[in-house]
């Protein structure tokens, strides 16, 4: 069938032979429609109607009353991660009234996931269908769309949504075939599929989408009379089975003429139609024409750009803005806000097309004066690259083609899997991405020991941004027409100006397009892991064959020799014992991308925008306006994207939206005169303030002879190991900030905004990553708000303590900081006239770059006649005294601790990290009274700088290991402690660092202690679900898995075992639901022509990982509280009229609205602690887990545990059994509880008479009492007391979760990636294959997949009901106090 549609066999007969009838005179006309030989009320109708899924689920469905918790759906997903509850949520009342979102635990698969191949190129897995099925229908590929469609049929049941969705598709792609050929022959195949196919072999007679293309098709039945025919039977078909026509004519399939005649022959009424109709329909009935609709919006003409700040974009952002695709200012007349989103449109969409642009441009400017391509510019080489590339991926094209027309020929598997997606783009687009994501990958390499990029890493990376620039393609064409395209232009600037009014239009605009029936027609899922694999590794071996760099060197005879060599190589490296494949740039390459500048290079898609954001009103609407965003930052997590997307439906999010609006209305613009001295820097290549060189000219030491001493041979390998990670890290730095100035050289004349999201703490980050205001000294330096403010009668001395506070002198009171500016003013106004000409005073700065765009301010505010009248663009920031121990202070009552981090009124600001250090001191003198030799090494040693990280990270969780590491660190400039003893003196150090934590923090120990304990009860406990699901270990559903890797035990439900699958989950004060994502993952092998890539599968739920949402759980709640602090704020500063940015726990705003703000922040902070924050969460606690069992541990040497060994064989013998499983003791606890809750007395009485392993514990004491010792790892001044605890801590700190990021990658849903060497150790276990980052993950992988680990001697595990530990006592700390206090943010 498919080799005939490929051979060009009329395609009508492929489709309308899967049912052959007996032989018949052919008619002039298609036959009438064919007569059904089954009921018309299908499998579907019985369970509502006879179109049962006409459209998709209502808002309301998520507020409907509760019955039971969220369901976790199959594991097919859409590109949005759009998951569909197939239960009500479970709504459980706080006491303050408001409902708890509860989901029900995951499950594990019964059956490990096999990557079987399948057949004819057709693999076995529903995702990898559905997504290849989609492509095929893109591109055209009706053949082989109708195989993927016949296995999508197989695999889902009937009354699945997605199969109707999945025949639609086909149905309207047959129609634009038809169409397209305009022949009655491929008419009859769609008529065919239809009557034959859907109706009478599946019993689908189809939704709203499925009669309006039946309609559409119909129009095109020739002759005229049984196209009119064929509409009159459709119409009764659809009121026969008492539908509302206007379901159909409302969807975006029918033409207005066609929907309109399609009205008149069911006799409707204008009042009838859908409002976009209505008048068309009126003007038909009195004789008018009516085929002409208005646009509302003028046509965009292409042409030159006009004004200096068009001018701008045009010679300074070319790789994002093609010059013959920018809209000509004129054609919207005075509407700039319109001519604004049309330019945005053209910032989101044509990234690549104008980066293909530009080096072509460069590339046959070069042609023409006679020079060679690949000697010259940057882009000048990927030009050439991608005209080498481009023909290469055409011939892969045709080699997929007949991969396809003969699936089963050997190798032709693998291109009819990656084929279809080679496809949805262009040649040209697809290479052009692939060579600018290396670029971009080149350019942000961290790890300068791996001496390249990881080829794992890039495979997957390019596969992900091939999909996502796909479907922003896809999307654009259709996103926000609906909002703005109607919209009168006028209204379109007061918009912009009222931020309720915009988000109000937004969300009804949003809620109007949910609430109208949608076609179900466009699939567009996420691609499979494995598809990106094998796609982006073709393109790499294409890119590796092809790209080229000239290569000139002189011979010893004195001639010139010039050769092409290789632009990318790939090999493999031995990092730590093991083997990893790399791609390695030449190193000219190299050289060009870290001194050239980048226009056309590489820029990426999600940048400043020039309008402001959409408002957020559902987790995937807001932000940009034409690509794709997501309000919450998930980790990949299946479970995570189910709550947010159910809060966001219920309206939990509301709060959270409002204030990522706030953020996102902030404009911003480049302050020229700090941008033009960076720039001058820049141009010069010499090193200077955190811009580093252009070259370092280190001169590598001399190689000592073999036969040298081998400390000195040690001594040259660690020198040269030094230059060159100094050499790699130059150049890392400069390739990012020559990315930052060429964005701000674009955005130089413009007004701009950051869109923001969260992580899944709640934490808000802008959505650009390159130059924000979260970025570094530079990038903040480089920004100031676009709206100016008058100083007024305080901003001159707020812009003073701001410039101190950036001077590094930000300890004193405000008026010695004051002071501090005024004694200096000379030098301040020397640094703002003569930056680099005159003393250069701003450079001795902590933060130079800010302190120099202050100082120019402050000049200029000064010069004024009257300075309370100088406009000010300048931001002023309020930073918290380590905001955290701030917070754990306030839940704890600490009275000392809120006065060590300004909590507390005083005089002059606390400096907590100088007050741990004087503590440390102290102790440090008593030891040298005792002679303690490395008292008496550190002695007048010990200084802020020294203790100021391991304070910091110490309430992020960051253990005895890490801290002694960032010690030693602090150490290792001084001379004066000897080399062979730093190890030694950080260890003391940090033991000295986190008794003095623990003394002056006695509350907030206590109560991250709790928090760690909570976390680990619950990472160990068994749901009420999962007891339901206890009986297919008994009744054959699970059996033993065999020939599976170990490390993939823990992804797969094993008979006689118990899986642990809950994830410690709450919600902030603003209701958002914080998952984490913490679990352990399998890997799956994806053999490519590359090399083989080891991947994990984000639609698989597996195991939590104990010991990672334990140590992560205490900083994320303290995160998601500091969120929760700052997004209150912002929502408050703009009802105040405040201009508001933040990062994190520092607040900026105008000098002149300086003392609103702080007023703000502790009214805030007050209201958030106000409430008993703790015991909200305990109570959250007791009621989201409530029922559940949770695993004990108590040594094995102890009484109670010899006798539960005795109880459990006695049971064992009663049940016939040798011993007894986990699964086996579990539920010998729950028939206990099932008969002491029963009605029956005599039941209850058996239940009260049963000896459990958990009646021993009782009897016993309880779990306190009796339970194994096991570090928390996570308290506040935990100190290993033996070397064997600092081994464990050590592992643990190497497994620790990174919770104190500045920036987190969007693009981190990269699997779990792990590399093999060879097809013959396809074998080997995954844990010898891993990469290195992931070595102790994994570690922690095997574990979980053996036995128990062994503590004290052994260890017996016991059922309890999961009971949380009493709170620990409040100090009494009084938060109100924090009024009073002056220096609380500063």
């Amino acid at each position: 069938m498919l080799r005939a549609a490929s051979s060009k066999i009329p395609k009508s007969s492929v489709l309308r032979n899967i049912h052959p009838r007996a032989p018949t005179e052919a008619p002039p006309f298609l036959p009438f429609l064919y007569p059904p030989t089954a009921p018309l009320q299908s499998r579907w109708a019985r369970h509502s109607s006879n179109f049962a899924a006409d459209s998709p689920p209502q808002r309301t469905y998520f507020t409907d009353p509760p019955s039971a918790p969220i369901a976790i759906p199959d594991r097919v997903t859409s590109i949005d991660g759009i998951f569909r509850p197939g239960e009500i949520p479970n709504e459980h009342t706080h006491k303050d009234g408001s409902s708890l979102l509860i989901v029900e635990t995951p499950k594990l698969s019964d059956t490990h996931k096999k990557r079987g191949r399948g057949t004819a190129g057709v693999t076995q897995d529903k995702h990898e269908i559905l997504s290849t099925f989609e492509a095929c229908i893109r591109v055209g590929r009706i053949a082989r769309a109708q195989l993927m469609l016949r296995s999508l049929t197989a695999a889902f049941e009937k009354t699945s949504p997605l199969l109707l969705v999945a025949h639609n598709t086909f149905l309207q792609a047959l129609l634009k075939r038809a169409m397209s050929e305009n022949t009655q022959d491929s008419l009859r195949s769609f008529f065919s599929w239809y009557e034959d196919n859907m109706k009478r072999e599946l019993q689908l007679t189809g939704d709203a989408t499925t009669i309006a293309l039946l309609l559409k098709g119909s129009f095109a039945v020739q002759p005229h009379a049984h196209s009119h025919r064929y509409i009159q039977q459709y119409i009764q078909l659809w009121k026969d089975a008492d539908r509302n026509l206007e379901d159909v004519l409302v969807l975006d399939i029918l033409e207005a003429d066609q929907a309109i005649q399609v009205a008149k022959i069911a006799g409707l009424k204008a009042s009838q139609l859908p409002e976009n109709l209505r008048e068309a329909f009126k003007a038909q009935a009195k004789g008018a024409t009516s085929a002409e609709q208005l646009e509302s919006v003028p046509a965009v003409a292409a042409g030159d750009v006009k004004g200096r700040s068009l001018y701008t974009i045009r010679e300074s952002i070319k790789s994002l803005i093609d010059p013959d695709a920018v809209p000509n200012r004129h054609a919207f007349g005075q509407d700039d806000m319109a001519f604004q989103i049309e330019r945005q449109k053209i910032l989101e969409t044509d990234v690549m097309k104008s980066a293909h642009e530009r080096w072509k441009q460069e590339y046959e400017a070069l042609v023409a004066k006679g020079m060679a391509p690949l000697r010259g510019s940057i882009n000048a080489l990927l030009w050439s690259w991608h005209q080498a590339f481009v023909p290469l991926i055409m011939q892969e094209l045709v080699r997929v083609l007949e991969a396809e027309e003969n699936p089963g020929v050997a190798g032709n598997a693998d291109r009819c899997l990656y084929g279809p997606f080679l496809r949805v783009m262009t040649p040209e687009k697809i290479g052009a991405i692939v060579i600018l994501e290396i670029i971009k990958m080149q350019n942000s390499t961290v790890v300068p020991t791996l001496e390249g990029i990881k080829s794992s890493q890039a495979v997957m990376n390019i596969g992900k941004i091939l999909e996502q620039e796909y479907y922003a393609q896809e999307l654009s064409k259709r996103k926000n027409h609906d909002i703005f395209g109607n919209l009168p232009k006028s209204q379109l600037q007061d918009l912009f100006n009222n931020m309720p009014a915009f988000r109000a239009v937004i969300k009804k605009a949003r809620l109007k397009a949910q609430d109208a029936p949608q076609a179900s027609v466009d699939l567009m899922f996420e691609w499979p892991a494995s598809i990106r694999a094998k796609l982006g590794a073709v393109l790499i071996s294409m890119l590796l064959h092809c790209a080229k760099v000239m290569v000139t060197k002189t011979l010893p005879n004195g001639e010139v020799a010039t050769q092409h060599h290789p632009a990318i190589q790939h090999s493999y490296s031995y990092v730590k014992g093991r083997r990893l494949g790399m791609l390695r740039l030449h190193p000219d390459v190299v050289q060009k991308l870290g001194t050239e500048p980048l226009r056309g290079a590489s820029m990426g898609r999600n940048l400043p925008m020039l309008v402001p954001p959409l408002p957020w009103v559902a987790w995937n609407e807001g932000g940009y306006y034409y690509t794709r965003s997501r309000v919450v930052r998930t980790k990949q997590s299946k479970e995570q994207d189910i709550y947010v997307q159910t809060a966001s439906h219920r309206g939990d999010l509301d709060q959270l939206f409002q204030g990522l609006d706030v953020l996102g209305q902030t404009a911003w613009r480049i302050n020229k005169r700090v941008f033009d001295t960076v720039l001058e820097v820049w141009n010069k290549g010499e090193e200077f303030a955190d811009i580093p060189p252009r070259e370092i000219n280190k001169e590598l030491p001399p190689e000592p002879p073999q036969t040298e001493n081998p400390r000195v041979r040690t001594n040259w390998v660690r020198e040269v190991r030094a230059i060159k990670t100094e050499e790699k890290n130059n150049h890392s730095q400069r390739c990012g900030i020559n990315l930052k100035l060429e964005i701000a050289r674009g955005f130089l004349f413009e007004k701009f905004y950051f869109p923001h999201n969260v992580d899944f703490r709640g934490r808000a980050y802008p959505i650009p990553p390159n130059l924000n205001h979260i970025g570094d000294d530079l990038s903040r330096g480089l920004l100031m708000f676009a709206e100016a403010k008058p100083l007024g009668p305080t901003g001159l001395r707020w812009l003073k303590i701001h410039c101190a506070n950036l001077a590094g002198y930000d300890k004193a009171s405000f008026t010695d900081r004051v002071q501090y500016i005024d004694d200096r003013i000379a030098d301040v106004m020397d640094s703002a006239d003569k930056p680099l000409e005159g003393n250069r005073w701003w450079l001795k700065a902590e933060d130079p770059w800010q302190c120099l765009a202050t100082c120019i301010s402050i000049t200029e505010a000064l010069r004024t006649p009257n300075p309370e009248e100088y406009m000010c663009h300048t931001v002023v920031a309020q930073d918290g005294t380590c905001n955290g121990l701030q917070h754990y202070a306030a839940l704890g009552g600490d009275q000392e601790g809120a006065r060590q981090v300004n909590l507390e009124p005083s005089d002059r600001p606390q400096d907590v990290y100088t007050g741990v250090a004087e503590l440390v001191k102290a102790q440090i003198e008593k030891d040298v009274k005792e002679e303690h030799p490395l008292a008496m090494l550190l002695h007048g040693h010990i200084t802020r700088k020294v203790v100021k990280q391991s304070v910091m990270t110490n309430v992020y969780g960051v253990t005895f290991v890490g801290a002694r590491a960032q010690i030693q660190k602090q150490l290792e400039d001084n001379p004066a402690i000897p080399r062979e003893e730093l190890t030694k003196c950080a260890g003391y150090l940090a033991r000295l660092v986190f008794a003095s934590i623990s003394k002056v923090f006695t509350g907030a120990t206590k109560i991250q202690h709790w928090l760690a304990l909570c976390a680990r009860i619950i990472s160990r406990s068994v749901s009420p679900a999962q007891f339901d699901d206890l009986e297919d270990h008994y009744n054959g559903v699970l059996q033993t898995p065999k020939n599976e890797s170990k490390a993939n035990m823990h992804s797969v439900r094993q008979k006689g075992k118990v899986e642990f699958m809950t994830s410690v989950v709450w919600t902030t004060p603003l209701k958002m639901a914080v998952v984490q994502p913490y679990r352990l993952e399998g890997s799956m092998c994806v053999q490519t022509n590359l090399q083989k890539i080891y991947i994990t599968d984000p639609s698989v739920i597996d195991q939590v990982n104990s010991r990672k949402q334990m140590t992560a759980f205490p900083p994320n709640f303290i995160h998601s509280l500091d969120a929760t602090h700052m997004l209150l704020s912002a929502m408050k500063c703009y009802q105040h009229g405040l201009t508001f940015a933040a990062v994190h726990d520092s607040f900026w705003t105008h000098p002149s609205d300086v003392d609103k703000l702080a007023d703000i922040l502790r009214e805030a902070f007050i209201g958030l602690h106000s409430v008993d924050i703790m015991e909200r969460l305990k109570e959250e606690f007791e009621t989201r887990y409530k029922g559940y069992k949770y695993r004990v541990a108590i040594p094995n040497s102890s009484p109670t545990a010899k006798l539960i060994k005795m109880a459990r064989k006695l049971r064992a013998a009663e049940l016939g059994q040798v011993n007894l499983t986990e699964v086996d003791d579990l539920r010998w606890e729950l028939q206990r509880d099932t008969y002491l809750a029963s009605d029956d007395p005599e039941l209850r009485e058996k239940g009260a008479a049963m000896v459990t392993p958990s009646v021993i514990l009782d009897h016993a004491g309880g779990v306190e009492s009796t339970q194994a010792k096991e570090d928390l790892g996570t308290t506040l001044g935990v100190i290993p007391e033996t070397p064997a605890e600092e081994k464990k801590m050590k592992r643990d700190d190497d497994e620790a979760v990174e919770v104190e990021e500045d920036v987190i990658d969007e693009d981190d849903d990269i699997a779990e990636i792990e590399e093999s060497e060879s097809a013959e150790e396809e074998e080997e276990s995954v844990e010898e294959d891993e990469e290195i980052e992931q070595v102790q993950v994994e570690k922690t992988k095997k574990a979980a997949s053996t036995k128990p680990p062994v503590m004290g001697g052994g260890i017996t595990y016991v059922w309890v009901p999961l009971v949380f530990p009493a709170l620990p006592p409040k100090g009494e700390f009084d938060v109100t106090r924090l009024r009073e206090s002056k220096y609380f943010f500063s």
